[in-house]
Parts: C-alpha cells; sequence; structure tokens
C-alpha cells in the first residue's frame, strides 16, 4: 500500500493530519495555482501549521517543489525562484485553513 505524500514536504507518512483550507487561487508569470481545500500534513508539518511556522512550512514546501521538478526535468531548479511563491502559498494556507485539523487519517 502506497501513503499519501504530505502536502508540503513531500513525504510518505501512514500518520497525516488532515487540514481543510477554504478555497483560494493564486496567479503568477507561470500560471495559476489552485489550492485544494485538503491539505495532508506528516506529524513534522502539522507541528509548523500548529505553530504558525511560515519559514519552516515554506522552506519543507519549496525543498519538495525543487526535488519533484529535478525529478522530471532533471535539471536542479533555483530555489530564489520558487521559494517567493512556495512562501505565498504557504501564507495564503495558514490566513485560510481551518483552526483545527478534521482528521487524523488521510481521506481514502
Amino acid at each position: 500500500m502506497t501513503h499519501p505524500r504530505c502536502t508540503f514536504c513531500g513525504r510518505r507518512d501512514p500518520s497525516h493530519v488532515v487540514w481543510r483550507c477554504r478555497p483560494f487561487r493564486l496567479r503568477d508569470a507561470h500560471g495559476v495555482f489552485d489550492a485544494p481545500d485538503v491539505w495532508l500534513a506528516c506529524p513534522v508539518c502539522t507541528t509548523h501549521v500548529e505553530a504558525h511556522n511560515l519559514d519552516a512550512l515554506t522552506d519543507r514546501l519549496s525543498t519538495s517543489l525543487a526535488a519533484a521538478r529535478q525529478a522530471r526535468t532533471g535539471q536542479a531548479p533555483d530555489l530564489r525562484v520558487i521559494e517567493p511563491e512556495a512562501r505565498r502559498v504557504v501564507a495564503a494556507f495558514l490566513a485560510m485553513r481551518d483552526e483545527h485539523p478534521t482528521e487524523q487519517e488521510p481521506p481514502a
């Protein structure tokens, strides 16, 4: 069985916490990001969400996005490009999320 990935860091973990978030959309030069209404967080990222730790979540999301892009393209992306957009996404999530997680297990 494959476990779902953390929305922030991409970690596969059987004990994700589910955070609900009001819909939001961000536009940048590369297109539009439609945020999901369900965000999964591994135990480490859950701690950062609960602490409203924008810097730590931005770092984890940036690193995850960079690794995914490198796996797709074979080239290491510039984190200076990825980080500002990841920060906007995380800041919007923290502002729009429900105060408490809804479930302790990811949806099937």
